[in-house]
């Protein structure tokens, strides 16, 4: 029987740039799955703790909460999340209900695959999304909107197999908006599943506060 993992920690990076303004955010993140909490600590610029806890996006700093925002549940779109439930190969798409598989082709050493939303209705929104698979790996992702432009790039720049899950740790992301590009390189490393320590971060103190 396949060992059931449900949590994941590893060191981070994220450097973002728009051409002008550059961006460098270093710490550690946590992800419970069970208890949907995601936990970015981070170290550099300053010290922050983000907790993201289905639609709360939580801001404390020395324990102390200092802002609280809601957001879409962007918990399962996270590159952990898919990883440790499986669902990276298609990015969680076939759990949505808004695409359909429409085409797979070969293309060298990859399998590309597209998917288009599934009425009329969320045509008016939503464009083709494109998958792309390398050794039977997620290697990439392209988002087009209803317009057929492409809005979102990511793309896996290197990888680990942890415990026999597919782990990115280099992840580039390309937001295209308003004839900008905007660049984002988020690293991982030193991955760690099912750890028993820090508790504090995969158990975060919400109670006070998720109302």
């Amino acid at each position: 029987m396949s060992q059931i993992h449900y949590r994941v920690a590893a060191d981070f990076s994220i450097k973002e740039s728009d051409g002008n303004i550059e961006n460098l955010s270093v710490g550690k993140i946590y992800y419970n799955l069970s208890k949907d909490i995601l936990v970015y600590s981070m170290y550099f610029p300053e010290k922050l703790d983000w907790v993201i806890n289905d639609t709360s996006f939580f801001v404390f700093r020395d324990e102390k909460i200092e802002n609280r925002y809601t957001v879409p549940k962007i918990n399962t779109e996270n590159i952990l999340h898919l990883s440790l439930t499986s669902h990276l190969n298609d990015f969680g798409l076939s759990n949505t209900n808004l695409y359909n598989l429409v085409k797979t082709t070969y293309e060298s050493s990859l399998i590309i695959s597209t998917y288009e939303p599934k009425t009329d209705k969320l045509k008016k929104t939503l464009g083709k999304v494109i998958i792309s698979l390398k050794e039977g790996n997620f290697n990439g992702i392209v988002f087009f909107n209803s317009e057929e432009k492409i809005v979102k790039k990511l793309m896996v720049q290197d990888s680990q197999i942890i415990n026999g899950i597919f782990m990115p740790s280099k992840i580039l992301e390309i937001i295209y908006s308003n004839n900008n590009e905007t660049y984002k390189v988020t690293s991982f490393s030193n991955f760690r599943l099912n750890e028993k320590e820090n508790e504090k971060y995969y158990n975060y103190n919400l109670l006070n506060f998720n109302k």
